[in-house]
């Protein structure tokens, strides 16, 4: 798959950030997109996105999404000198743990899918304890994303239409997914050190699902931030040698 423009993206989230319509895909989509393009329209989007993800998280009850703006907030650190972000880290990442941790008792059974969870809903917990692997460090969290990705894959997988059916939102945080796993894959300490599984094809997968989306992208403008994030997961993950 060759790489296509993405200001189209970038175009639309940054009308929708500036607006005041924000997820924490939207925003990292405009850091990353920013940091290589320098648009100063992406800065003013990603300004007011922060801002909004900064309210909302205190008082959002899904550690699953808390997880999300928090990994967002790390790297936003990284290009900003708002001591907010850096400050939210540090308070709601613990209390957000411990969420995600109920979660795993409350709702998880090995080689199952999670209790009560659609194929969105699963995918979803799946890359917040890829998430919570990132923020902390501690392989369980990344072994339970790839499990849970696992049983995804084994319950909705359908190979003739490329990807996990014709679930477009699910199909694109599932291709973030496959090609971050595919990352830490290339890893050999991280190989060494986790359980994988052996063998996964996720890049292949994932090239699938991104084929399967790119003709009809256009299509689904409200789930054009989880697209763009898999179109910057994949370019990422096949710029690392192998």
């Amino acid at each position: 798959m060759e790489q296509p423009g993405l200001d189209w993206i970038a175009d639309e989230l940054s009308a929708s950030l500036t607006a005041g319509t924000t997820s924490p895909s939207a925003v990292l989509f405009a850091i990353r997109s920013y940091t290589t393009s320098g648009r100063s329209d992406m800065r003013t989007a990603i300004e007011a996105g922060l801002t909004s993800g900064l309210q909302l998280i205190a008082a959002d009850p899904d550690p699953c999404r808390r997880c999300q703006w928090l990994g967002v907030f790390a790297e936003a650190a990284a290009i900003s000198d708002d001591e907010r972000l850096v400050e939210s880290v540090q308070i709601h990442l613990p209390p957000t743990i411990d969420g995600l941790e109920r979660l795993v008792r409350s709702a998880y059974e090995p080689g199952e899918i999670l209790a009560g969870a659609d194929l969105n809903g699963q995918l979803q917990s799946a890359l917040a304890f890829l998430t919570a692997f990132e923020l902390t460090g501690r392989l369980p969290y990344s072994m339970l994303a790839e499990e849970l990705l696992q049983m995804a894959r084994r319950q909705w997988w359908d190979g003739d239409a490329g990807g996990f059916g014709r679930n477009f939102r699910a199909n694109a945080t599932g291709a973030q997914l496959l090609c971050r796993l595919a990352a830490l894959h290339r890893d050999a300490d991280y190989a060494a050190s986790a359980v994988v599984a052996p063998d996964a094809q996720y890049e292949l997968d994932a090239e699938h699902i991104l084929a399967a989306l790119a003709p009809i992208a256009r299509s689904h403008r409200d789930d054009v931030a989880e697209y763009g994030m898999a179109l910057l997961d994949w370019f990422a993950l096949r710029a690392l040698p192998n």
